[in-house]
């Protein structure tokens, strides 16, 4: 019995000893591998998906810069203040504020009585001169007539006197007198001729004269000479007056409401262009000595976009607060990613080393813990490398070691390809620990069942042992009857 219980104890005490073994052999597989010592595939239409782009290592000069913020800002010659050269009021705004217009441009449209004045005159003066003019070839074409009918009555006087000079009825005198009478009224016609085209060169040139003027009045008052052609051509007095762009830009300011009365002194537009555009840098007085005009600079906007410059002036001037003197680099920006009053950060180039080296892109290392990662492509595969990286230049990052001329890397996608490579980390992880869990389950589970196997088996043992006991005891306690029995016979 002491035996039976024994066994009955080390069957329990063994059940939590199964269980453990199970989770010790799931959690304690060395099988597991991280994901960035394995090949990632992405299939050509995933590369393509992502912007994924690869670019072969080159060797390359090194190049020293210097890092440098600043504010970008307007060329002084690139703003354009917009204002009316005559008095009026505002009868319509054509554009808003930060609004790209080009020279030539309607900015907006004022009434102006002065424009109209002069305008009235101008008209005035012409239909007047118009009207003498019409007197003057009326008068002069009468004087004309009246002039060649008398030519003609001389000329014909003179023929006669000819015919009878010839012929020998008349003196010679008498032909003298006709002919000079012919002679002085032909004078007169041709004079009268002359003088009527003269008057009438001197009026028209009076009325261009006048018009010209009028004209050069209007176009320093504002009026577009198109306009002005056609109040003089169609006698048309004009109010509108348009203010037009001088200059092609940015509308960087307007101060004006519709309505208001304005004259030559008000700013109602500020218009600015942006390229070439001007970038102010702060460089620290103990760095000066590494700058020079013409020096390229990189800068770079908020929205990591890069534009090249050149240094083209170096201030004299040092801030004695901040001990930084101003340097002014022109830049190209015909994209207008530079805005003026963006800060902005820049690297100068300041030198160029003696010979090649490795250099990779910034974007196509990954910090990973403590070492790089740079990612190489084999095909549809990209395999992670470990490099050793160098000081930083103006056209990467130096690479001392694991990188050769000629690898393909990663240089736009490469935290891509790291998200994909730790997903799959995650789900070989999961998948791993799912199967570990299913066996450790299995396990218990058969634990479970040779437990309680062992247990009814015990259990039968048990009650059939103590029922053999009972048998036994019973047959030992029945054998002295059947003796006393004997005796009680043979007696």
């Amino acid at each position: 019995m002491r035996i039976i219980i024994l066994l009955l104890v080390l069957v329990l005490h063994e059940l939590p000893v199964f269980a453990h073994e199970g989770h010790d052999k799931a959690f304690g597989s060395n099988n597991a591998v991280t994901a960035t010592s394995q090949k990632v595939h992405i299939s050509p239409s995933g590369q393509k998906s992502i912007g994924l782009r690869v670019e072969p290592v080159k060797l390359q000069f090194s190049e020293t810069y210097l890092d440098a913020t600043g504010t970008a800002r307007a060329a002084d010659d690139k703003i354009h203040y917009v204002t009316s050269s005559i008095s009026g009021v505002v009868r319509a705004i054509h554009v808003k504020q930060n609004d790209n217009v080009k020279k030539g441009q309607t900015l907006a449209t004022i009434y102006s009585a002065d424009v109209a004045r002069v305008l009235g005159d101008l008209l005035e003066q012409r239909a007047s001169i118009k009207s003498e003019l019409a007197k003057m070839r009326v008068q002069s074409e009468r004087e004309i007539d009246i002039q060649t009918k008398g030519t003609v009555h001389f000329a014909n006087d003179l023929a006669r006197e000819k015919q009878l000079l010839d012929e020998g009825v008349t003196a010679r005198k008498s032909y003298l007198d006709a002919k000079h009478a012919h002679d002085t009224a032909y004078i007169q016609l041709e004079s009268i001729k002359k003088q009527q085209v003269q008057d009438l060169a001197l009026l028209e040139q009076r009325r261009e004269t006048i018009t010209a003027a009028a004209k050069r009045h209007l176009s320093i008052m504002g009026l577009p000479a198109k306009q002005i052609e056609q109040a003089v051509n169609r006698s048309d007095v004009r109010m509108e007056v348009p203010i037009l762009a001088p200059a092609t830009g940015s509308l960087y300011l307007r101060d004006v409401t519709l309505g208001e009365s304005i004259d030559a002194s008000k700013h109602l537009f500020s218009i600015v262009g942006l390229s070439p555009i001007w970038v102010s840098l702060d460089i620290h007085q103990n760095m000066l000595e590494q700058l020079k005009l013409g020096q390229t600079v990189e800068v770079k906007t908020p929205a990591e976009k890069t534009i090249k410059g050149t240094i083209s002036s170096i201030a004299s001037v040092v801030d004695p607060q901040e001990r930084t003197t101003h340097v002014r680099v022109v830049c190209e920006n015909r994209s207008s990613e530079l805005k003026p009053d963006m800060f902005v950060t820049a690297k100068i180039l300041t030198g160029t080393g003696a010979k090649k080296i490795v250099i990779a892109p910034t974007q196509s290392i990954i910090k990973e813990g403590n070492r790089y990662l740079v990612y190489v492509k084999y095909g549809n595969d990209f395999q992670p490398v470990s490099v050793t990286i160098g000081a930083s230049t103006a056209n990467g990052i130096e690479v001392l070691d694991g990188l050769y001329e000629g690898d393909l890397i990663v240089v736009n996608g490469a935290r891509q390809i790291k998200s994909q490579s730790m997903l799959a980390k995650t789900q070989k992880t999961e998948e791993k620990e799912h199967g570990h869990d299913t066996r450790q389950k299995e396990s218990t589970f058969g634990t479970v069942q040779l437990a309680i196997t062992l247990f009814i088996t015990l259990f039968v043992g048990i009650a059939m042992g103590t029922g053999l006991t009972l048998f036994l005891t019973r047959r030992k306690e029945s054998q002295p009857t059947e003796a006393n029995q004997k005796e009680e016979s043979l007696t």
